[in-house]
């Protein structure tokens, strides 16, 4: 692959690339040594922390934004609880259990799923730029307003808050980001924002922000 990829961006004189995939993005933090031109995005330990979830909740365990998350189901003591995968991107394989029955059968079916608590509130995606020394450049939050197969498909801009701002900048502080990133927040029942992952590639609806 890298050999022809290379070729391709020596034709097309290409100078900069923004990872557009989590899975693609964790290969080109990995390999961006060997890519003919500037890989724009969070170094590799970066990119392996938000490819798993499991790992982005323990590095803000102790932030007020880290949604609840239970070691096993008998830790659970209220239902409905989310599950959803380590790994995985696009909503796929995640459901809601509104009974214990439900989140046995579902883990029985799929052992790597995440048992968090569940948020019924609006959901988010915040916009991001970091640029090469770590400073924050652009924080740009909106609605998903229709999600097809977990992407947004319709989206409007809102208000950029002080809480959601706190959020952001907690997250670049950790994190070593740079270029394009995003992260995805969903109220809980008590009306703050929880976070739901963090990625470090360009959002498919990041265009909103770009053609504004």
């Amino acid at each position: 692959f890298i050999p022809a990829f290379n070729e391709m961006l020596r034709r097309c004189r290409i100078d900069a690339l923004f990872p557009t995939h989590d899975t693609v993005a964790e290969f080109f933090a990995n390999h961006r040594n060997e890519i003919a031109c500037r890989v724009i995005m969070a170094d590799d330990e970066t990119a392996r922390i938000c490819r798993e979830k499991r790992r982005i909740y323990q590095l803000f365990k102790d932030c007020p934004f880290t949604p609840r998350t239970y070691g096993t189901l008998a830790d659970v003591d209220s239902y409905p609880v989310f599950l959803k995968p380590n790994i995985g991107e696009g909503g796929k394989n995640t459901r809601c259990a509104t009974t214990r029955g439900e989140a046995t059968h579902a883990i029985a079916l799929q052992p790597d799923l995440l048992i968090v608590e569940n948020l019924p509130g609006e959901e988010l995606t915040v916009d991001c730029f970091t640029d090469r020394h770590g400073v924050l450049r652009f924080v740009g939050p909106r609605v998903r307003s229709r999600v097809f197969y977990g992407i947004s498909v319709n989206s409007k801009i809102m208000p950029l808050t002080d809480e959601i701002r706190a959020i952001t900048d907690e997250i670049n502080r950790r994190l070593r980001l740079r270029g394009l990133w995003f992260f995805q927040v969903k109220r809980a029942r008590d009306g703050r924002f929880k976070l739901l992952e963090v990625c470090v590639r360009t959002a498919g609806t990041m265009c909103l922000y770009r053609q504004r």
